[in-house]
């Protein structure tokens, strides 16, 4: 029953919310829409803004002009009021007509150089043109900027009276252009030497004359030597010019001089050009470098080498980016680079001797290898270590470099080491469960440039006194069973357990212990990881493989030989053995190349499978 009340009254509370729900009326949210709704423009923000447009066209800056105009088109605001909108238009029109009329004038200018006078004239007609166009666009921009903020329009008028007098300026240009009759000119030009020394003086002269021969006085003319400008000449009043100046660093049998009039603007003369040849002396620059092409990190780059000119010369090595400037001493000269900043690798040397005088300049491009540093480590350990015991190794890493760090490892124990100095002590803890049997310390130098990495291993037996003393009670408890007469012992041969008997054969595994085998081993080994063939165990199967190996090559005379790899091998073998025997070779290989060529030294197991392994074939 109070279910069914509590279910009556939860229905009751529910028909009283629907009612009041239907009954009151909440007020509503009016909410515009923005599509309907005019937008609010600050009016003078927007001027600012075109004002700052017309400024970037009086001072010539039309890029800039465009771009901002065009950034203010893709705007809301521009769109919103038409007198804005216009505004934009109208400054966008002048802003292509100004940098329309920059070209044109060029062009007239070049036109009047070449003495294509017809075609200045034609283009001084165009110009004309869109100088008027720029002009009612700029008195169009005026009299909305007034309409927009009265009163403001003053913000404009500076940049307006500056485009305004520009284009009055470029106007008068072209009408010069149209109603001038322009007077030709000849030019000549000669040098003296006419056969010259880099840096040494010369002399260029010549007169300026009109077409009829009247000279030209007061005109300035520019002297090239090549492209180099060296300087300019006032003609006298007889039209004749002179020039003497140190001859450049030109470093061509032939050069050409030219001298070049260009008349200022509002003249009636039209340009000429004239050119002259003079032979140029100099001397090639001999340049021997030798230098250090590799060195172990933190050492230096030593370079040397001989340079001609004058004893005392500037020259600039690179090495790396890094620029040293030296002075030759008796034209020899000797650097050293230090590498202590730099990461080991291959870096590129230059040596630059700039020109100077007759002495052209001259350029050497080699290359460096700088090392990387291999840090000795001199351990000093027990040989015999107790299981469940720890290990205190001490250690000596030389050469020294900071922030060296390392790791060591040993049944499967790791402790990470960051050294401050050279000098180290570490305790690594042992299992109680690490089996009686030679073990091994490896110890990994991380590879840190300019640091190379780096494995070493150190053997250590270590004994487990349980495996021990339960063998020695076994032994004792068989003992005192056989004394009491509890056991009695099988026939020699013969091996009773129950009532069954079970004959025990002995397989001997024949080992190839030649001299031959001894140098398969040696060269096997070469390629190994540093300090690697020091570890017994990776010897012990190196030794296994080379059995294997030397049994092989007497059955499929195949050899192996010294450039081969031992992958190489076994594809050269492959075919000649079954699928049996290729498998074990596989498995063998595999087993010395982790031996050989990683930081893993191999378990007591792992020679024990290399050598049955090896007996598949020397049997």
């Amino acid at each position: 029953m109070r279910v069914v009340y509590l279910s009556l009254i939860a229905l009751g509370i529910l028909i009283a919310v629907i009612y009041m729900g239907h009954v009151i009326t909440l007020p509503t949210l009016s909410i515009p829409n923005p599509l309907n709704a005019k937008l609010s423009v600050s009016t003078q923000g927007i001027l600012n803004v075109y004002v700052e447009v017309l400024e970037l066209n009086a001072l010539g800056n039309y890029t800039g002009a465009l771009n901002t105009l065009k950034a203010l088109g893709i705007t809301a605001a521009v769109k919103a009021v038409p007198a804005i909108s216009q505004l934009h238009e109208h400054e966008y029109m002048l802003t292509n007509y100004l940098a329309e009329l920059r070209g044109i004038y060029q062009e007239v200018l070049n036109s009047l150089l070449a003495g294509n006078y017809s075609g200045a004239r034609s283009l001084a007609i165009e110009g004309l043109i869109v100088d008027g166009e720029a002009n009612n666009e700029l008195n169009a921009i005026l009299n909305i900027a007034s309409s927009i903020a009265p009163g403001g329009a003053g913000q404009v008028v500076g940049s307006y009276q500056s485009i305004k007098q520009y284009l009055l300026s470029l106007n008068e240009t072209f009408l010069s252009v149209l109603a001038r009759n322009y007077t030709g000119t000849e030019l000549t030009v000669l040098a003296m030497p006419n056969t010259v020394v880099v840096g040494s003086p010369i002399t260029v002269y010549g007169m300026l004359t009109t077409v009829n021969g009247s000279p030209i006085p007061n005109a300035t003319i520019g002297i090239y030597v090549g492209s180099t400008y060296v300087g300019g000449a006032v003609t006298n009043m007889y039209g004749e010019y002179s020039l003497n100046f140190t001859m450049p660093q030109v470093y061509v049998d032939r050069v050409n001089i030219s001298a070049i009039y260009n008349p200022p603007p509002g003249s009636d003369y039209l340009p000429s050009k004239a050119l002259t040849t003079v032979n140029v002396v100099f001397n090639v620059t001999l340049l021997t470098v030798n230098y250090t092409e590799s060195v172990l990190w933190g050492d230096a780059v030593n370079i040397s080498g001989y340079v001609s000119g004058p004893p005392e010369r500037t020259v600039i090595i690179s090495v790396g980016g890094l620029n040293v400037s030296i002075t030759s001493i008796n034209n020899e000269f000797s650097a050293s680079i230090s590498t202590a900043n730099m990461t080991p690798g291959n870096y590129s040397i230059t040596v630059y001797a700039p020109p100077i005088g007759p002495y052209t300049p001259a350029y050497f491009s080699g290359a460096v290898s700088i090392d990387y540093v291999v840090e000795n480590v001199t351990v000093s350990m027990g040989s015999i270590a107790i299981a469940g015991s720890p290990i205190i190794i001490r250690g000596f890493v030389s050469p020294w470099i900071t922030n060296t760090s390392l790791s060591l490892s040993f049944g499967g124990e790791v402790v990470n080491l960051n050294l401050t100095s050279p000098n180290f002590t570490v305790s690594i803890p042992t299992s109680i469960l690490l089996g009686t049997g030679r073990h091994y310390v490896v110890l990994t130098i991380n590879s840190n440039p300019p640091v190379m990495g780096i494995t070493y291993a150190y053997g250590v037996f270590v004994i487990n006194i349980i495996e021990v003393l339960v063998p020695v009670i076994i032994i004792a408890v068989v003992i005192l069973m056989i004394k009491s007469g509890i056991v009695r012992l099988p026939a020699p041969g013969v091996t009773v357990i129950g009532n069954a008997r079970s004959w025990v054969n002995t397989v001997n595994l024949a080992v190839k212990r030649s001299p031959e085998v001894k140098a398969l081993s040696e060269e096997i080994a070469r390629s190994a990881l540093r300090g690697k063939i020091e570890v017994g165990s990776v010897r012990e199967v190196v030794k296994a493989l080379a059995s294997a190996i030397y049994a092989v090559e007497g059955r499929t005379g195949v050899k192996f030989r010294s450039t081969n790899t031992l992958r190489e091998y076994l594809t050269a073998v492959r075919d000649k053995l079954d699928k049996d025997e290729t498998a074990v070779l596989t498995e063998l290989i595999m087993l010395a190349e982790r031996a050989l060529y990683s930081p893993y030294v191999p378990s007591d197991e792992d020679v024990r499978r290399a050598w049955q392994l090896a007996g598949r074939f020397t049997q």
